[in-house]
């Protein structure tokens, strides 16, 4: 079964992307909490966060850096959401390493976390 966040075996995802950097891009989710929704995927696909080499693991986090301040600034919201499902899970649906960024806006609906 092709990976759905593998950028040679997904070209869909191309359109979603909102920027790309060496080894990690950022696209909006197609299944979003809120509008704004992003993704921070590893162009590599490894299971887990562990399995990134230090490069792309300092790149990764610069990444998800970059897109909160993307979120701030484009969206106007003063706090983002950020979470992953790192290991074995029986409700993750994609076996490939990635945090999800999700803007929560003053009046959502979202639970305090």
């Amino acid at each position: 079964m092709a990976c759905p966040f593998c950028l040679n075996e997904n070209k869909q995802i191309k359109d979603l992307i909102i920027f790309e950097s060496i080894y990690s891009y950022c696209a909006l989710s197609l299944m979003y909490i809120n509008e704004g929704h992003s993704l921070i995927i590893p162009k590599r696909h490894v299971k887990s966060l562990n399995e990134l080499n230090n490069d792309e693991r300092r790149d990764f986090f610069g990444a998800i850096s970059k897109t909160r301040e993307i979120m701030k600034d484009c969206l106007k919201v003063s706090e983002v959401i950020i979470y992953s499902k790192d290991g074995p899970s029986k409700n993750k649906t994609v076996e490939h390493a990635h945090f999800h960024l999700v803007p929560n806006y003053e009046n959502s609906p979202l639970p305090s976390v």
